[in-house]
């Protein structure tokens, strides 16, 4: 989109549950501003609360470029799986910390060169 600073692509609000028991709504972000950051595109994440406002808790970068596709899975929704556009692919799988506003990477896979879509079983 032409002017725009920020890209989202995803964005996704998994339900409370017993380890993260605060919403939560992740916005994945194509580029930095108007440039794209070293660190690869990041995920804003933000609370949500009963009125509807939005507060920024944290950004997280993922090391992808083009973040388009994100899921969550496993127990409790723990795993964040992302994919990178082509060229600059990958996916990343993360998991969630910190009450769910903070992520550590656990796996990786730079060979998958397509833009990808999950479901998790």
């Amino acid at each position: 989109m032409e002017g725009a600073e920020f890209a989202a692509a995803e964005v996704l609000i998994p339900p409370p549950n017993k380890a993260f028991p605060s919403t939560l709504v992740y916005a994945s972000n194509r580029n930095e501003g108007t440039s794209e950051d070293p660190r690869g595109d990041s995920i804003a994440i933000f609370t949500l609360d009963a009125d509807g406002k939005l507060e920024i808790v944290n950004q997280f970068f993922t090391g992808l470029r083009q973040v388009r596709g994100m899921e969550f899975g496993g127990p409790d929704k723990r795993y964040l799986v992302a994919s990178g556009l082509v060229g600059d692919g990958g996916v990343a799988v993360f998991e969630r910390v910190g009450q769910g506003a903070e992520f550590v990477e656990v796996a990786r896979n730079g060979d998958i060169l397509n833009l990808a879509s999950f479901v998790w079983v």
